[in-house]
């Protein structure tokens, strides 16, 4: 490269530090500073490259990490749809329904759950709904009606289908609203023990000529029923199935008379067995509610 002094504009060799025409003399620092500045250039370009790379490699990364948190966005989007779609069906009314009914025609399930009462002092338990499954079981057809009444939105013979929470803060959550009755039981003896499905009920209380007890409030359905009584020293029992859904009366009477028994004088008067007295010497026995 042609070198010129840059006093005169005579062309000069490049290693001189004076110019042989004027006398001028040249700065070293030129030469340094050209130097430096090359150098300057050479290192800034592989820096400046770094930097590019290193600024592609991390749009790569994001690019990748943005990638996978649509797929993961996209996926719980499909699957809270596919989820709602199925919760939708599953808990609808109908379905609710049929599934409820199906556990009450089946004595074996707890149904606790399913049920609700009209009466606030009504206490619900799987116990508590087991003689109401007793009647579905024997009556099946009542059973399967219950979804057809509230299909047409007809009389469900008191029994309701309301909303009773939700599920997953989503869903509807329905149970079926039963009601609850409080049946008088009446016997005509004093001394009388009464059971409910194997329960005593309580102690009875004269009202004129029969002895009555009040039951506490249960749901409709199948009872079984059974009374001991103590009459003339004998002990009377006798038992009873009923069919409860409404407040009537359970009669448990034990049904006695008075036998008057006439024979040879002295003798000894059996029934069924078992020596139930003597004669007097008129050869009369009498026997008072018996």
């Amino acid at each position: 490269m042609k070198k010129f002094c840059p006093n005169c504009g005579k062309q000069i060799k490049a290693d001189v530090d004076f110019c042989p025409n004027c006398g001028h003399k040249f700065k070293k620092s030129t030469h340094a500073e050209t130097n430096k500045s090359t150098a300057s250039n050479l290192k800034a370009e592989p820096v400046e490259k770094t930097r590019s790379q290193a600024q592609n490699n991390f749009k790569k990364t994001m690019s990748k990490k943005n990638k996978i948190v649509l797929i993961v966005i996209g996926v719980l989007i499909l699957a809270l749809g596919c989820f709602y779609a199925w919760g939708s069906s599953y808990y609808s009314q109908t379905n609710q329904l049929r599934r409820i009914v199906s556990v009450l025609k089946k004595p074996d399930k707890n149904a606790g759950k399913y049920i609700t009462s009209t009466d606030p002092d009504m206490k619900i338990t799987d116990k508590s709904v087991k003689p109401l499954q007793n009647y579905y079981n024997e009556h099946q057809n009542a059973a399967n009606n219950l979804i057809i009444q509230f299909e047409h939105q007809t009389d469900m013979y008191g029994l309701n289908f309301v909303q009773s929470g939700r599920y997953f803060l989503i869903f509807p959550k329905y149970t079926l609203q039963v009601p609850a009755f409080t049946p008088t039981v009446r016997t005509n003896h004093s001394k009388s023990v009464v059971k409910m499905n194997d329960e005593n009920i309580g102690k009875l209380h004269q009202s004129g000529d029969k002895y009555v007890k009040k039951l506490q409030p249960i749901l409709p359905g199948k009872y079984d029923f059974s009374i001991n009584s103590n009459v003339q020293g004998r002990k009377l029992s006798a038992s009873s199935q009923n069919n409860i859904w409404s407040n009537d009366n359970i009669n448990l009477n034990i049904k006695t008379a008075t036998l008057d028994i006439r024979s040879l004088p002295n003798g000894v008067v059996y029934i069924n067995n078992k020596k139930i007295g003597s004669l007097n010497s008129r050869g009369r026995l009498q026997l008072k509610e018996y």
